[in-house]
């Protein structure tokens, strides 16, 4: 996780609010979206969404974006 985004989420209280995560990556996620849930632990979650990258190029589908985004209206 990007240490702003660590910073974020430990400094703030988002108990009762619905996080949708996604991340970027170049090819490995980690525990990401793991730690995310551990660090908001009363909070309520949409479908997380992993966008991979190799080099410039998209490597996710953008069906598989487009669908994302559409299940999160």
């Amino acid at each position: 996780m990007a240490p702003a985004m660590l910073t974020f989420l430990s400094e703030n209280d988002l108990s009762r609010k619905k996080i949708i995560p996604f991340e970027t990556n170049g090819g490995w996620i980690g525990h990401t979206f793991k730690d995310i849930r551990s660090l908001c632990p009363n909070s309520e979650f949409g479908r997380e969404m992993d966008i991979t990258f190799q080099g410039n190029r998209m490597e996710t589908p953008t069906k598989k974006l487009d669908e994302w985004i559409d299940s999160i209206k």
